[in-house]
C-alpha cells in the first residue's frame, strides 16, 4: 500500500511555508519524512532539506533552487519532467539557527 501525503498536510505546509517567507523566516524540513507526498509545483527554494526522505515523492516543477539539499533521499521516482536546479547558497550563507521544522514544531 502507498501512503501519500494528504491534502490538509499539504496545505498545511503551504500555508507554513508561505508565513515564514512574509515573515522573512528561514524554513526547515531537516530529517523530515516527505515520502510518496505530492509536492508537485511548490516553491522550496531556500528551504533546508538536509536529510529529509524524498523517496518516491512526486517532485515535477518543483523549485529547489538554493535548497540546502545533503543527504536527501531520492529514490523511486524520475525527473525527466522536472525541472530541477540546485543552485548553491553564497559562501557562509546559512539558514537561521531558529529554523524549526514545520511539520513538527517545538
Amino acid at each position: 500500500m502507498i501512503f501519500r501525503m494528504t491534502d490538509a498536510r499539504r496545505a498545511k505546509l503551504e500555508k507554513i511555508i508561505a508565513k515564514a517567507w512574509r515573515r522573512g523566516e528561514a524554513v526547515s524540513l531537516a530529517g523530515e519524512d516527505l515520502s510518496w507526498a505530492d509536492l508537485n509545483g511548490l516553491d522550496l527554494s531556500g528551504v533546508d532539506l538536509r536529510g529529509a526522505e524524498l523517496s518516491g515523492a512526486e517532485v515535477e516543477g518543483v523549485n529547489f533552487d538554493e535548497a540546502i539539499v545533503k543527504d536527501v533521499r531520492f529514490l523511486q521516482r524520475a525527473f525527466a519532467a522536472a525541472p530541477v536546479s540546485l543552485a548553491p547558497r553564497a559562501p557562509g550563507e546559512t539558514p537561521s539557527p531558529e529554523a524549526r521544522s514545520p511539520l513538527h514544531p517545538s
